[in-house]
């Protein structure tokens, strides 16, 4: 089970914020609303994070995400999978920040992406448990 999916990306001064926020609006429903925090980087250059949360009734959304992948890169993420979850049963993903911008659901391989962080229900809550459940979604997904 899925409690919560939490996704955030960054808009560096030199990006177009509001292709960057169109790039995070591919991975969420209408309604879902996006939080606009500013920082400074280490050079004191302006970014502007752009983060949303999505409720359990919002993760088959999500997970549809998953299923446009091509299935090269669901393979590579059951392969990699101890490699995504942490020991509080949570699930990281970064996906190509470009490829959303040009409506495509890609893996990223740089760190110019949209992080999700999904967090698993499992009883009882153990890393073990979530690696079973996301490889039983992403068996589903491979199918």
């Amino acid at each position: 089970m899925i409690h919560n999916i939490l996704l955030r990306t960054f808009a560096h001064a030199t990006e177009d914020i509001s292709r960057v926020k169109s790039s995070l609006k591919l991975f969420l429903p209408e309604v879902c609303e996006i939080k606009t925090t500013m920082a400074t980087g280490h050079f004191g250059n302006p970014i502007t994070v752009l983060e949303a949360s999505l409720n359990p009734k919002y993760s088959q959304l999500f997970l549809a995400v998953l299923r446009n992948l091509p299935q090269a890169e669901l393979l590579q993420l059951k392969d990699e999978l101890k490699r995504h979850i942490d020991d509080d049963c949570n699930f990281y993903i970064r996906f190509d920040k470009q490829a959303a911008y040009g409506g495509d659901f890609r893996l990223a391989q740089t760190d110019d992406s949209v992080v999700a962080k999904m967090k698993i229900i499992s009883y009882p809550a153990r890393r073990e448990n979530a690696i079973t459940f996301m490889e039983e979604l992403l068996d589903a997904q491979l199918l």
